[in-house]
């Protein structure tokens, strides 16, 4: 059964060798600071507006933060369970987490969902209800899923200190952004959110879908990452409420000669990587800019890595 322990300020362990450690840091840090310009909540704005204030942030719990990796894949259910479990259970020094994973084939509706939407199930996949926002959407092995558990008010909180509004809105901007910026970095064109139907597209063909749910208690759910999943469910339905809405993976774009143009590889890899390869490449890099990227961005100094404590 799926589950999500907390942390607790008071019992984490500080060792050194339990911080988030990205294995492509040289990658991500060739952009991130200038991805990160004009973000009003980052640590170096926040250090801009007050330098005394901004020099407490390591004391302050809202600033540390879990990243959990599941390698198997997870029942959407159990997750769920286990999110609203969680969401509801924390405590004020409870730490934010973000989690990474892959679902089992699974239908979701989101709270405007409508059944005429499911145009057919052939596969015979089960069909959920989330609480989330938006309509029917696919998760299925290799799409990247991650997903946000932060303490949305005690943030909002924080950054008040500093006359930083900060709303809902602005996580929703930032797992966009986020995944416009590293999927471009990697040599894709025209990637782009649109402002009227949620996602992140290339050309008009959808890559990735996100759904945020905000309580008092806290945020859950997160974005989905198409990376090299089977797309044949998604034609069983009306994508997030839109008739022949094209689906796409980043490996449809994104292939061996980009990873050694970026330095991911070199050129002696090329004729030993395997398409596996590729995958497991691209999912790591994705992921981890996206956590790199939403961890700046909302000013936690701290990062743990939930495999080790």
């Amino acid at each position: 059964m799926f589950n999500i322990k907390q942390f607790d300020e008071q019992n984490i362990n500080h060792e050194a060798n339990c911080l988030w450690k990205p294995q492509y840091q040289s990658f991500i840090g060739k952009y991130l600071l200038q991805d990160l310009e004009n973000i009003d909540t980052t640590i170096a704005n926040l250090i801009q507006i007050n330098p005394s204030k901004a020099s407490e942030l390591n004391n302050f719990v809202g600033s540390k933060v879990v990243v959990n990796k599941y390698n198997n894949l997870v029942n959407w259910q159990d997750s769920f369970t286990a999110m609203v479990d969680f969401t509801q259970a924390r405590t004020p020094t409870t730490l934010d987490q973000i989690l990474l994973l892959e679902h089992e084939p699974v239908f979701t509706q989101g709270i405007n969902g409508s059944p005429e939407h499911v145009l057919n199930n052939r596969f015979n996949i089960p069909v959920l209800q989330a609480d989330r926002g938006g309509q029917v959407t696919y998760h299925g092995p290799r799409q990247q899923i991650i997903y946000l558990l932060i303490d949305f008010e005690r943030k909002k909180h924080e950054f008040a200190a500093f006359d930083v509004k900060f709303y809902a809105r602005n996580i929703v901007t930032a797992m966009e952004n986020a995944v416009v910026n590293v999927l471009t970095h990697l040599g894709m064109s025209n990637v782009h959110a649109k402002p009227d139907a949620p996602g992140i597209y290339v050309n008009e063909k959808k890559i990735s879908s996100l759904g945020l749910k905000v309580t008092r208690h806290g945020t859950y759910h997160g974005i989905a990452i198409n990376l090299d999943m089977d797309l044949e469910p998604f034609h069983s339905i009306n994508p997030c409420g839109y008739a022949g809405l094209e689906m796409c993976n980043v490996t449809d774009y994104v292939d061996v000669q980009a990873l050694v143009k970026h330095g991911l590889i070199s050129l002696d890899q090329v004729a030993t990587i395997t398409h596996e390869d590729l995958f497991n490449i691209l999912q790591t890099v994705i992921s981890e800019y996206f956590v790199s990227y939403i961890v700046n961005c909302f000013a936690y100094t701290k990062v743990y890595d939930g495999n080790n404590l």
